[in-house]
């Protein structure tokens, strides 16, 4: 059973890769940072001469809002799979083969991993342009102290400084696991519903309202933002290591929550 369950799993992750919908997650990813690109480089908005690749690739992934667009790459590829397949009939003979556990589990995974590849490989490709517009060693990152716009602040200036790569690597991590994050909230609304329309549109409002109260009323703070993890909160030049727990961790909360109360194998196939 183990064996055929990797095999399904590799299977469905092949077809998620390959759907329709994985590429266009990707291509609205790039449409967001070419705009950026072109606004950064190619406008009056353009950086300073002493930019170094990590400064361009920072100010280009901030000043495009990508953290706003993540929800809408974080759904698309995969998150309704599991609604469809339990609104057709086709769940029960799934697990009639594999078993509730397994099946739900693979639905799951793949579509975390499917989700986060989705948002992070545009990142990839922004990564690549920097260091081919601006070659490193130009610019050395670490030589001089001249203020740069965009450039993040507080908690992780150092850090940027002192390797640039690593925390180019860390927040295109930081936006996989929130992009995985929310295709799991997306898939654990199919315990509860089975329109789509609610699985897709309610992680991606709850993001964006969130956002909204967290930056806008600062009712709960700035660091429960949704975006807070995603840029660091550099709009604050004093942050703590909380903000890249406080959302995830209110997140994964309530999609526990959720599967506790609606995830149980006679409702689901009822």
């Amino acid at each position: 059973m183990k064996e055929i369950t990797k095999a399904a799993t590799k299977d469905t992750l092949f077809r998620a890769f390959r759907s329709r919908r994985f590429g266009i997650a990707v291509g609205v990813g790039m449409i967001f940072l070419i705009v950026g690109v072109y606004t950064r480089l190619f406008s009056d908005q353009a950086l300073p001469k002493e930019y170094s690749y990590a400064d361009l690739w920072f100010h280009i992934y901030t000043y495009a809002h990508y953290a706003l667009a993540l929800p809408i790459l974080a759904v698309m590829p995969f998150s309704d799979t599991l609604a469809i397949e339990r609104a057709e009939g086709f769940l029960r003979l799934l697990v009639f083969r594999s078993g509730f556990r397994a099946i739900v589990r693979e639905r799951f995974f793949v579509n975390a991993v499917a989700s986060a590849v989705a948002a992070m490989l545009p990142l990839a490709g922004l990564y690549l342009f920097t260091n081919l517009y601006v070659p490193r060693w130009i610019y050395p990152i670490n030589v001089w102290d001249i203020p740069v716009a965009g450039r993040p602040y507080g908690l992780l200036m150092p850090f940027f400084r002192r390797a640039p790569d690593l925390f180019i690597l860390f927040i295109t991590g930081m936006v996989g696991l929130m992009s995985a994050l929310y295709a799991t909230f997306a898939m654990s609304l199919s315990f509860v519903t089975t329109n789509r329309y609610w699985i897709l549109g309610v992680p991606c409002a709850f993001y964006l309202f969130s956002h909204f109260v967290a930056v806008k009323t600062n009712l709960f703070g700035a660091d429960l933002s949704p975006a807070a993890p995603l840029y660091g909160n550099s709009w604050h030049e004093y942050t703590s290591a909380r903000i890249f727990f406080l959302h995830p961790l209110t997140l994964t909360a309530l999609i526990s929550a959720i599967l506790i109360l609606f995830a149980r194998r006679e409702r689901v196939l009822s």
